[in-house]
């Protein structure tokens, strides 16, 4: 037997078995990185009820343009409708095209924008671009009720579309979510792994 065999043989063993730890360390980084910083899902809509929020705004009614399948006031169903977002009604049907995704950053003051203003929108601007998108006949809805309509059947309004958030930026909890709230809207909010503005107490409030 060549006497380097056993040498080369035990590199080679080495060298295969570094390998198959890198490739588990990427695999389990890849498989942490989809569950901290893709799409949480998370409701950015409460119950009314719901205290020590920064705000109390009641579900929206169901007299306003283009909110889907909201409930009319009054119905006895507001806390299911502010809790989850726009529910289905008779408008809704099956969609499997296009769903338009609007994304944001930060909502409110805009510190520091003179670096990135293309992320800083001012509450106003947002609470206008809300009321233009309800007026016209959109419905806020998640990328679960988005997904549920491509590959399980499931229904969205006539004019779905979904209001993304990155990041946890503080402004989408004080200014973005009472908004989403008064509409009676779900926003989703895609939180990175770290840095975030939020707390895990708001980010709870959120659901």
């Amino acid at each position: 037997m060549d006497p380097g065999f056993e040498a080369r043989l035990a590199r080679r063993k080495d060298l295969v078995r570094r390998r198959q730890i890198v490739r588990r360390r990427i695999l389990i980084g890849s498989f942490a990185g989809v569950l901290l910083c893709v799409a949480a899902f998370l409701l950015f809509t409460r119950d009314s009820g719901n205290s020590g929020g920064p705000s109390s705004v009641p579900a929206a009614s169901g007299n306003q343009d283009g909110n889907g399948g909201q409930n009319p006031a009054g119905s006895g169903n507001s806390e299911n409708t502010a809790r989850g977002g726009a529910h289905p009604d008779d408008s809704w049907e099956t969609h499997t095209g296009p769903v338009p995704i609007l994304m944001y950053h930060v909502i409110g003051p805009a510190a520091g924008a003179e670096d990135y203003p293309g992320l800083f929108l001012s509450t106003e601007d947002f609470r206008d671009q809300v009321n233009w998108l309800a007026q016209n006949g959109y419905t806020a809805v998640t990328l679960v009720q988005v997904q549920n309509a491509w590959y399980d059947g499931g229904t969205l309004p006539p004019k779905p579309v979904v209001l993304s958030f990155d990041d946890g930026y503080l402004g989408q909890y004080l200014f973005a979510m009472p908004i989403l709230e008064k509409q009676g809207w779900a926003g989703q909010l895609n939180l990175k792994s770290e840095g975030s503005d939020l707390s895990s107490k708001q980010v709870k409030k959120m659901y």
